[in-house]
């Protein structure tokens, strides 16, 4: 008796493009799913070049006495745009987008910088910065923490 052809869609969510794969296939065997799905996920994750690249911080870091300090970091080659947050012990104070216009990298090169007008209470604060071109947001870049002594 031949066995019945099945179609499938499947959508996958993926986690770390926050975008939705539809995959539409024919199988004869149900134990092939884990590995088409697998298969799929490699296949998604040839694009990854695409998005923007990883910031590098330079500062504040170590001990601040302005209690509206600048921030420093290397360009990401491509962006176009950079997500800056920072909190201190009370909490989240920015999380603001900046353009590389803005930041003061437009050519994709250099030193990168903003000056917001967030005031920081004494002590702990910690900063980090992604960047962002048409392709997405690229990752996170490492905290960087600094000390507010007035």
């Amino acid at each position: 008796m031949a066995e019945k052809k099945r179609k499938h869609l499947f959508k996958i969510r993926h986690w770390l493009f926050h975008s939705t794969l539809d995959v539409r296939c024919s199988m004869f065997d149900v134990h092939l799913f884990p590995t088409f799905i697998f298969i799929s996920m490699l296949l998604s994750l040839t694009s990854i070049d695409a998005y923007s690249a990883q910031v590098t911080l330079i500062s504040p870091t170590g001990t601040v006495a302005d209690n509206t300090p600048t921030y420093t970091w290397y360009a990401a080659s491509g962006a176009t745009r950079y997500h800056l947050i920072a909190k201190d012990s009370s909490g989240r104070k920015i999380n603001a987008v900046y353009t590389a216009e803005q930041s003061g990298c437009k050519s994709g090169d250099g030193i990168c910088s903003v000056t917001p007008e967030t005031t920081f209470a004494d002590g702990p604060c910690k900063w980090r910065v992604r960047s962002w071109n048409s392709d997405g947001y690229g990752p996170w870049s490492d905290i960087m923490i600094f000390s507010l002594d007035q």
